[in-house]
């Protein structure tokens, strides 16, 4: 939301006479209308020419990891333990734990595990089905006897 405030503002700052809306009219749109502003009043040449761009081989990105207050402190003790900077810490913990010969196997087992769980629900399931239909009298399909009622042999 704040990146559509900054463009309409800057739209705003620019101002377009031609439009028919002020300059008030534009910073109460909602997203959708100024989309359609945007659309009707922008060009592509409004941008101007393009530019070349120096794009290093080696391109880094950021992610964002969520810890409560107490993983934090502990990570946070153990980074200054080693001496490193808490993403420097981080980002080895990671790369050292997914390059080693037993993060694969980790994951194996980690999915082993969830595939466990998966069973074990659905063996929980079945149980709770084979209960139920043990419970419901059986009767002869056709016979036309109702439930309960049994045909004398």
């Amino acid at each position: 939301m704040l990146a559509a405030n900054v463009t309409r503002e800057g739209a705003m700052a620019r101002g377009n006479s031609d439009s028919g809306f002020e300059h008030a009219d534009l910073g109460e749109m909602t997203p959708e209308q100024y989309a359609q502003w945007l659309e009707e009043n922008e060009s592509d040449d409004a941008w101007g020419e393009p530019v070349a761009a120096d794009i290093s081989p080696n391109l880094s990105s950021v992610v964002s990891v969520r810890f409560n207050k107490g993983e934090l402190a502990l990570v946070n003790a153990a980074a200054d333990k080693a001496g490193l900077k808490l993403s420097t810490f981080i980002r080895q913990l990671v790369i050292d734990n997914v390059s080693s010969p037993d993060a694969e196997t980790q994951l194996f087992v980690r999915t082993l595990m969830q595939d466990r769980e998966a069973i074990e629900a659905a063996a929980e399931t079945l149980t709770s089905v084979v209960r139920h239909l043990r419970a419901v009298p059986s009767q002869d399909v056709g016979s036309g006897t109702t439930p309960g009622e049994h045909r004398a042999a």
